[in-house]
């Protein structure tokens, strides 16, 4: 009996001092999507939440970036509230590489919270399908018209041609003139 005491309060006071001390864990919610072209740089979202009872200031680390793919940080540390979410802004910059999908891991450390590693994927199109050119529209010349050559009249025109509620409008502002007039 004096064995089963002796351990129960054992745990108590171990479960006591875990509530006392304060825990630090952070977990990466959400990495945004990240597409660039060769030697350009593009923004990109990284949320981090805490989840511990404690906050703090979390660094983001990275690892496994293929090569000519780095991160320039703006900001070292960011602190990060117990049970709130932080947003780190991040720029990654390609250098000559060639198209496809890369990943790469994003990690934080802080003070006290065991690793936390998540994959992210960064997708480098090719040059051509970034650049958008609009369609040259060819303006009509002075004697030709928009309006197909055919012999019937397409639905759209007849729909939006004016109908005799027009002429109805035009008498009663020529009515309302004569009025003012007198």
């Amino acid at each position: 009996m004096n064995k089963i005491v002796l351990i129960s309060i054992f745990f108590n006071l171990l479960l006591l001092t875990g509530i006392s001390s304060a825990s630090y864990y952070y977990e990466i919610l959400n990495i945004s999507k990240v597409k660039l072209v060769p030697n350009s740089d593009t923004e990109f979202n990284v949320s981090v939440k805490g989840l511990g009872s404690e906050g703090g200031y979390v660094d983001l680390i990275y690892r496994n970036l293929s090569t000519n793919l780095t991160i320039v940080k703006d900001r070292k540390m960011k602190y990060v509230f117990p049970a709130g979410t932080t947003n780190f802004e991040q720029t990654m910059k390609a250098g000559n590489v060639e198209p496809g999908n890369y990943s790469f891991e994003v990690g934080i450390t802080s003070k006290g919270s065991p690793p936390n590693w998540r994959t992210a994927y960064a997708v480098v199109e090719p040059e051509e399908a970034a650049t958008c050119e609009t369609p040259k529209v060819e303006k009509p010349m002075v004697n030709e018209t928009a309006i197909p050559m055919s012999n019937q009249t397409p639905e759209k025109v007849t729909k939006d041609m004016p109908g005799p509620g027009l002429l109805v409008s035009i008498a009663a502002l020529v009515l309302l003139s004569r009025r003012l007039k007198c």
